[in-house]
């Protein structure tokens, strides 16, 4: 096969074989067709080339790790066999919209500054929802400072990026994704663009990580913004950390501590770098702020709030 301009990795360990085949099939059934699947088995009970050994199509490489090693080492494994000029991420349980890879294609090569794209999604299975991120790069960097703005596998990176600065998940991080976003838009200072349509199916059901370590996720979330906050020159006392924490992920909060919340949100807003889009993360803030004191029956906070 010539060089494909386009290379998907798919990790997977212990997919269910009807959700892994989908998924593969997706890929393959792109409107796209210059593309290369990775899959990387973690380990998996049934290894992945039993589970798909009938599919026979060449663009598939299957990567075995020595044992289950985790979804960072997982993924950097299938950065290093990826020989396209743009690495697309898929998980083993979603399904692309046949015009995914086309679409993201097309948006790298009008935009030459971008190294990072992402897309909109919709959420199936267990539960259905609309997973969307703002588009530009000044509102998706200052969103990284209160959430994860980007569906992990609908990301596309540039491969000349990746190479430039070495780009990969730092293996032991509980949210692997959203540490290599803030470093890449924060210490490299890549470029990010989300395309405002529905290009990935995003399958929910029980065995899902995201679902099953959500303390872990959140310690760890607020580890990176922390770490992003210092870089930016913004440093929060340990009690407005542990409020702004509090805030995000909708904890019981105190009268003293819904202040330092405030606090910290008035004081990332005032010292915020210009380059970044202050009234979007202003808008979240308010949003979330104004969620909390209604669900908590706190009105005497919303003066406060309203004043962020």
């Amino acid at each position: 096969m010539n060089k494909p301009k386009a290379s998907i990795i798919m990790p997977s360990y212990n997919t269910p074989r009807d959700f892994l085949r989908e998924a593969v099939s997706s890929v393959l059934n792109q409107a796209y067709g210059e593309l290369e699947l990775i899959i990387i088995d973690d380990g998996s009970a049934v290894p992945v080339r039993d589970t798909i050994a009938d599919i026979d199509d060449r663009r598939i490489m299957i990567v075995e790790n020595p044992g289950n090693k985790g979804l960072p080492f997982t993924l950097n494994n299938g950065i290093a066999h990826c020989s396209g000029k743009y690495i697309f991420r898929m998980d083993s349980d979603d399904i692309c919209e046949k015009n995914r890879i086309e679409r993201q294609v097309g948006f790298f090569e009008a935009h030459p500054e971008i190294d990072v794209t992402a897309t909109f999604s919709r959420s199936f299975g267990d539960y259905e929802v609309l997973y969307r991120s703002p588009s530009g790069d000044a509102q998706i960097k200052a969103g990284f400072l209160w959430k994860n703005e980007l569906v992990h596998p609908t990301v596309g990176l540039r491969a000349e990026t990746v190479k430039k600065y070495d780009v990969r998940y730092r293996v032991g991080a509980a949210s692997e994704d959203y540490e290599l976003w803030t470093r890449m838009a924060f210490e490299y200072n890549c470029k990010f663009a989300v395309i405002p349509e529905e290009l990935l199916r995003y399958r929910m059901h029980g065995g899902q990580v995201t679902k099953n370590n959500s303390e872990k996720l959140q310690k760890s979330e607020l580890e990176i913004i922390e770490r992003t906050l210092k870089s930016l020159d913004i440093a929060l006392s340990g009690e407005q950390l542990a409020a702004y924490g509090g805030m995000r992920t909708g904890q019981s909060l105190g009268g003293r501590e819904l202040s330092e919340a405030l606090s910290a949100m008035k004081q990332i807003l005032s010292r915020l770098p210009a380059e970044l889009d202050k009234t979007y993360l202003k808008k979240l803030y308010r949003r979330q702020a104004l969620k909390y004191c209604l669900k908590n029956k706190r009105l005497s906070g919303l003066p406060k709030v309203l004043g962020i």
